[in-house]
């Protein structure tokens, strides 16, 4: 399967195509809406998931290659001709799908190629607005139900990269079963869908960082000091003061309360009973500011 997918997607691979064949997720607008203009349609850039081509083994339904859904939509009529220098689709171009916040505006990939003369297409929505389909023989489809300026937008798309820049769990929010998914559906991304699926938790990521501490030494690789409880019940020694208490699977700043004395850790461990979440004890300390520390290969970044 993995020879396949790097055989249908490899450069080599590509750049042999017929002058005819179409390697981008062709562009159409959902079937209740009129035929749109040309300048609409490379706005939107959005496959129908129902032209999305299907064949049968046994009765079990299976798309067709994902290099031959783009040729099959291509060809269905739509009202407007494409030429070869007018076509909405570029022979050479990767699709790039983010999962992002709609306020945040991927300008950075605008204008960019790789491979030296691939152009980048982005697509981009958050968790909340799309679903997919994952196929054993390799490859997904992305459908996505957004809003955008006032529209309302359907379409799927078969993305070549995704990039995950929202949280996977967060306050009564899982959405881990699209992360299963597209590890599923073998897409490369970053993070890589592993990365995601095992550091959904804290308490999983720090376990991680004590493996390194105990390879490297506490002076290498110095930690602060931890206890986790699963639950309520062995909370009992009070912790020193004054503490931070983390519950559950929180991001910035939510879930975590300050503790000064004895009296407040007993209250708040009354309420971690009902909470049935796990939770995290840990020295507070008073500092001035966080470092963010980024490494992409052997390129650090602190900020």
């Amino acid at each position: 399967m993995m020879d396949y997918i790097k055989r249908r997607f490899s450069l080599g691979d590509l750049q042999n195509e017929s002058t005819d064949t179409i390697m981008t997720r062709p562009t159409l607008l959902h079937s209740h809406m009129n035929i749109p203009s040309r300048q609409s349609i490379l706005e939107s850039k959005l496959i129908p998931h129902k032209d999305v081509s299907r064949h049968s083994i046994g009765n079990i339904l299976y798309p067709n290659p994902l290099s031959n859904i783009a040729k099959d939509v291509v060809n269905q009529p739509t009202g407007i001709e494409l030429t070869s220098s007018q076509s909405i689709l570029k022979e050479k171009s990767k699709l790039l799908f983010v999962i992002d916040d709609e306020q945040i505006d991927c300008k950075y990939f605008q204008g960019r190629k790789i491979f030296a003369d691939y152009d980048i297409h982005v697509e981009q929505a958050q968790f909340k607005e799309i679903n997919l389909s994952a196929y054993s023989h390799g490859g997904i489809v992305i459908n996505i139900n957004v809003y955008r300026n006032g529209k309302h937008i359907v379409g799927s798309f078969c993305p070549d990269f995704v990039l995950v820049r929202q949280y996977v769990t967060d306050i009564n929010i899982d959405w881990i079963n699209i992360i299963l998914g597209m590890q599923y559906g073998a897409v490369p991304s970053i993070n890589s869908m592993r990365a995601l699926y095992n550091f959904r938790d804290k308490p999983w990521i720090f376990a991680e960082l004590l493996k390194i501490q105990h390879r490297l030494g506490a002076e290498q690789f110095p930690l602060i000091s931890q206890v986790y409880y699963p639950n309520h019940r062995k909370m009992f020694i009070s912790p020193q003061f004054p503490s931070v208490i983390k519950i559950g699977q929180a991001h910035q700043g939510s879930g975590k309360i300050k503790i000064e004395n004895s009296r407040d850790y007993h209250d708040l461990r009354s309420i971690i009973s009902m909470s049935k979440c796990y939770s995290t004890i840990e020295p507070y300390i008073n500092g001035q500011c966080d470092i963010y520390i980024q490494k992409i290969g052997n390129i650090y970044k602190a900020f």
